[in-house]
């Protein structure tokens, strides 16, 4: 059962990372869609994948990979964004962020330490 979550997983990602995302502001997007995420966790490091999803609930772009302790990371949302989920890779435990983190005018900030709310399916 493990094996075909992980699986899933993997399909999952390679999907979106097949979608054009971009890392930095091209100059089409305003600068207010932007958001953040650190890690602040344990370990040393954790594999951080970030889904941002349209208003419809459809996903428009995936960005992530290795966080190291301390470390922010930052994104520029796609023009339809309207929120993100974040899934979070550690060497003993894997899951979904419980919160959806909407996108507003403000910049975004997510944080992932050893408080963090982790469950099986997305939020």
């Amino acid at each position: 059962m493990k094996q075909r979550i992980i699986f899933a997983l993997i399909a999952t990602s390679m999907f979106f990372m097949l979608s054009s995302c971009a890392k930095e502001d091209n100059g089409n997007q305003s600068a207010n869609r932007s958001y953040s995420v650190t890690y602040n966790g344990h370990y040393n490091s954790a594999t951080i994948n970030v889904f941002e999803y349209d208003r419809n609930g459809d996903p428009v772009c995936h960005v992530g990979g290795k966080f190291y302790q301390g470390k922010a990371k930052e994104y520029t949302a796609q023009s339809s964004t309207t929120r993100v989920k974040v899934h979070v890779e550690l060497p003993f435990d894997m899951g979904w962020v419980r919160t959806a983190y909407p996108i507003s005018s403000s910049p975004l900030s997510i944080v992932i330490d050893d408080n963090t709310v982790l469950g099986a399916e997305p939020y």
